[in-house]
This record gives structure tokens, C-alpha cells and sequence, in this order.
């Protein structure tokens, strides 16, 4: 993704809209977001080949000088209206947080006598670290949201 991020500033602004919505239909309060890192740095993952901030880092060169990337004008455009700014997708990605590996591919293709077609062999790898995080986070998130429709819902 490096320093030209539109999908990162892209993802903010989608979930950020979804949220306010979400927010305003259910009465509930959000205390902070935060995207997942200021500044690019080490990832266990990924070294330093895995840049996750709003700031970019030169460790190529050694300099360490820092730049803004792309994505890092959507958090200020957001700071000085006060609202969330539409950030357009590219057409060629999803908008979904980066992820660090990809589940192996399992598929396969059989040819039907007549027809050709396209199934998917049920998966026999174990599911990576990333894919139990993601789903660890998916069922955090699920809680903490459930929480606070019930505590907003007690408050009234």
C-alpha cells in the first residue's frame, strides 16, 4: 500500500459513516476510534515490510525521515470540518482492513460431462493466526456493541 493509501483513507471513511449511523439510530455512545497506528513501525507479522500508519517511515534507506501518506489528509479534512469526508474506493479493491496473510486457496475445478463447473474442496488447513484474530475481533467487537445497546437501553 505504501505511501498512496486511498484504500486505508477509504475503509476509515465507510466504517466511520457506518458508525455515525449507527450511533444516531441506536442512541449509543462511542468514547474513541483510532486507526491502528500513527506511524509505521515493526510488525511480528511482517518486519517492517507491513506499513499500518497514518505516517510513513523511511527504514530503506536508513533515514527514518517521516511523511504524511495520502490516507493521513482523510484524518485531517475530518478534523477541520467535523465531519466524516466520502472517500471513493477503488475499483479494484475491497474495503477491508489490510491483512498480513491469506488463507491458503483450496479450491478446485471438476469438468460435469456437459457443463464445466467451479467447486470449492472443504478446507483441511488448520485457519491461520491472522483469520483467529480477525474472528477474535469480530466476536470482541459483537460483545462490546451488544454491551452498550443494553446499557443504552437500561439508561432511558
Amino acid at each position: 500500500m505504501g505511501v498512496h493509501d486511498n484504500q486505508r483513507a477509504a475503509y476509515h471513511s465507510a466504517f466511520l459513516r457506518t458508525l455515525v449511523s449507527t450511533v444516531k439510530q441506536y442512541s449509543v455512545s462511542v468514547l474513541a476510534y483510532s486507526a491502528w497506528s500513527l506511524i509505521d513501525s515493526f510488525e511480528f507479522s511482517g518486519g517492517y515490510s507491513r506499513p499500518f500508519g497514518l505516517i510513513h517511515v523511511d527504514y530503506a534507506s536508513g533515514s527514518l525521515d517521516r511523511s504524511h501518506k495520502d490516507s493521513s489528509s482523510f484524518w485531517i479534512k475530518l478534523r477541520e470540518t467535523n465531519s466524516v469526508p466520502f472517500v471513493e474506493p477503488d475499483q479494484t479493491t475491497t474495503l477491508s482492513p489490510p491483512t498480513s496473510t491469506q488463507a491458503p486457496s483450496t479450491a478446485t475445478s471438476t469438468q460435469a460431462p456437459s457443463t464445466a463447473t467451479s467447486t470449492q474442496a472443504p478446507s483441511t488447513a488448520a485457519p491461520s493466526s491472522c483469520t483467529r484474530a480477525s474472528s477474535s475481533m469480530t466476536v470482541l467487537l459483537l460483545a462490546v456493541l451488544g454491551l452498550m445497546l443494553a446499557l443504552s437501553r437500561s439508561s432511558k
